[in-house]
């Protein structure tokens, strides 16, 4: 069964997340990213399945807090950096820690896709998605999958097709308040994990 994009289930996602960010909920953050993840059907085929591992990262979250009595992102990488473990990555298991930063990645790109579409009513969105991946992404993905993104870009739809599809059809300047409250609700969710990864050297995990 294809998942389907609920831009309700996001916002209270983000915002029950966002309500200890001393140590965040893992559940409520990792349902945001899936979430984040299913609206990449709205950019088509090519690119949601160059992102297709958001979805992939998002339930390993879940599945490493299965049998953790730790319900925080923090307080598990924290164990986990405790155990040496935070730089596991096999085919049977990732650290939190790690899956965490490649998620922050994600994270700043739909930040900066996001702004661009509010701040730049003159871009197409294939320059949006262009600017925001050159910005965000790009710089941590191996070539292979820079070109496969790049190709994706290229067959994304009209800006307002977009739009409407991830936000309904509702006038401009109202879906322009719903991306303002979608960064609302995120920023503080990436600023602290930010300081947090800087604060505890883990910006660099293999």
């Amino acid at each position: 069964m294809v998942a389907v994009f609920n831009l309700e289930n996001l916002l209270s996602h983000l915002r029950q997340a966002a309500e200890n960010l001393d140590d965040i909920n893992f559940y409520h953050f990792s349902e945001a990213m899936l979430e984040y993840s299913n609206s990449f059907s709205f950019l088509g085929m090519a690119l949601s399945m160059a992102f297709s591992d958001i979805t992939t990262k998002a339930q390993t979250i879940q599945e490493n807090f299965k049998n953790s009595p730790f319900t925080g992102l923090q307080s598990m990488i924290l164990d986990e950096v405790a155990r040496g473990v935070e730089k596991v990555h096999t085919d049977k298991a990732a650290s939190t820690a790690r899956t965490i930063l490649r998620l922050l990645w994600f994270f700043d790109f739909l930040k900066e896709l996001i702004t661009n579409l509010m701040t730049q009513p003159s871009w197409n969105l294939s320059k949006a998605c262009t600017v925001a991946y050159d910005t965000a992404l790009g710089p941590h993905h191996p070539w292979p999958v820079r070109f496969a993104a790049k190709l994706g870009i290229k067959t994304v739809p009209s800006k307002q097709e977009y739009m409407n599809r991830l936000l309904g059809n509702i006038p401009y300047d109202k879906q322009i308040e719903v991306f303002r409250m979608m960064i609302e609700l995120s920023q503080p969710l990436r600023e602290v994990l930010w300081k947090f990864y800087h604060d505890n050297k883990l910006t660099n995990l293999p």
